[in-house]
């Protein structure tokens, strides 16, 4: 009786949460931030091909959107080595960590 339903109702659980992929470790901050947003926090690696993060949800006003090419040339300026095929989620935390 109780064993059939436990998986559904996780599932209608998991269903209502907001999820935000981010490349691990998470900084404190960006975890409180995100958590603040109202998202529950996996690890890039587990992003869904072709899956990209909310783009607006919680984004200051005004706050430009970089793209992937200004992140990668960002970061070739800091002298850090770029992955090839990284997404831009972990283009974006690779920054983060270097600013």
């Amino acid at each position: 009786m109780g064993g059939a339903s436990a998986p559904l109702l996780w599932e209608n659980h998991m269903q209502d949460k907001k999820v935000w992929y981010e490349p691990h470790p998470v900084k404190p901050e960006r975890k409180a931030e995100l958590r603040k947003r109202g998202f529950q926090i996996i690890d890039a690696i587990f992003m869904p091909e072709g899956y990209e993060n909310p783009a607006d949800d919680g984004e200051p006003e005004g706050a430009k959107k970089a793209t992937v090419a200004e992140l990668r040339a960002a970061l070739e300026a800091k002298g850090v080595e770029v992955p090839e095929g990284a997404k831009k989620a972990d283009l974006q935390a690779l920054l983060d960590a270097v600013a």
